[in-house]
């Protein structure tokens, strides 16, 4: 079979959620014995930093259209195209389909807080996501939250949706961080991700605040992240906490370097509104840390048994969490080997191929 794939998110000089996806499930998925019958056709409006030299079955097809590269250049494309499946790591469809389309939905965080969103953004997001999911073959949710809500919210027929989790493998790190971290001189709570408001980031300086009146521990919170939407009223609460002077904004921080940051931890503290699945859990259990999270959407499914769990609205409770792991050193311990069991139900190998059954089914 030819198989085509959207693989714009190769050539974005930034790797978050999606950049990060797409490149471990290809990866994955070409280094699979059985994909070496198919042809995959890579989509993409540059050339990437992807090697495919290994794999002769994988060839680029360059659309050199920077703007609308999904909306227009692959529409154009696939005017004249025709492939036996298609595959959309994301949630947004060129208008023109070659062929039966597959596509990946990696959440509706933005339906359930919507005032963490800008208002053009969510609106763009649920329109490309109905839309997706209308005229999809097939729609692959990452967690059974997210395809709980696709029943739920959208409407999808069950049999349409299959669940497959992200994978997961450790990355090697560099053994080094910006000195304004001072990893390792003092203990400290981390977060990592995009500093903004779907992150629930206010609570986490809320309840870091509390935990440094109740107990006062040396500990120090630091936020690693490029600043996000509602970033403002973040850093208001930063600079008005009592505790603001143990409070450490990072910046943005390279995935070589979240290894290092986690392993010194605490634990690690992501108290979000709403996840379609949560990778961060998953990175910080790897790394043998404690994991805080929220009790709602996917994080409970993700984190199982390796995380405590708290109610995103309750700062209070945060901070009580945080309290139990530092004095509690048989809870932190418990939580450190729950979260290394629960990594091995998650493995890209077995994404690539779960995904690679619905794309030639």
């Amino acid at each position: 079979m030819q198989i085509g794939i959207h693989a714009a998110a190769l050539v974005r000089p930034r790797i978050a959620g999606v950049e990060r996806y797409t490149r471990e499930l290809l990866g994955a998925l070409l280094a699979l014995p059985e994909s070496r019958s198919h042809t995959f056709v890579l989509f993409t409006p540059t050339r990437p930093d992807f090697d495919v030299s290994q794999t002769p079955h994988a060839k680029f097809h360059i659309v050199p259209q920077n703007i609308a590269f999904t909306q227009f250049g692959l529409s154009k494309a696939f005017l004249r195209m025709k492939l036996d499946s298609f595959f959309v790591p994301a949630h947004v469809l060129p208008r023109v389909l070659p062929g039966k389309t597959v596509v990946t939905v990696h959440g509706l965080e933005f339906e359930h807080a919507p005032w963490a969103y800008p208002k053009t953004q969510r609106l763009w997001l649920r329109v490309m996501t109905k839309d997706a999911v209308k005229r999809a073959d097939k729609v692959i949710a990452i967690s059974e939250a997210t395809k709980r809500d696709l029943v739920e919210r959208y409407h999808v027929p069950e049999d349409k949706i299959s669940v497959i989790h992200h994978g997961f493998s450790v990355q090697e790190t560099q053994d080094e961080i910006a000195s304004k971290a001072q990893v390792g001189r003092k203990p400290y709570f981390l977060f990592f991700g995009r500093l903004e408001q779907k992150k629930n980031i206010a609570s986490i300086v809320r309840a870091f605040t509390t935990f440094k009146t109740l107990t006062r521990f040396p500990h120090r919170l630091l936020l690693a992240g490029a600043a996000g939407f509602g970033f403002s009223q973040i850093k208001k609460e930063v600079d008005t906490s009592p505790a603001k002077n143990d409070i450490v904004r990072l910046g943005y921080v390279p995935d070589t370097l979240r290894g290092h940051l986690l392993k010194y931890a605490a634990a690690f503290v992501f108290p979000s509104w709403a996840e379609g699945f949560g990778l961060p859990i998953l990175e910080a259990q790897a790394a043998g840390v404690p994991v805080i999270t929220s009790d709602t959407t996917a994080m409970p499914e993700i984190a199982g048994g390796g995380a405590l769990f708290v109610d995103p609205k309750d700062p209070e409770m945060l901070a009580q969490a945080m309290r139990k792991i530092v004095q509690d050193p048989k809870l932190r311990q418990k939580l450190i080997v729950a979260g290394l069991v629960n990594l091995k139900r998650f493995s890209w190998e077995e994404t690539a191929r779960r995904t690679l059954g619905i794309l030639i089914e």
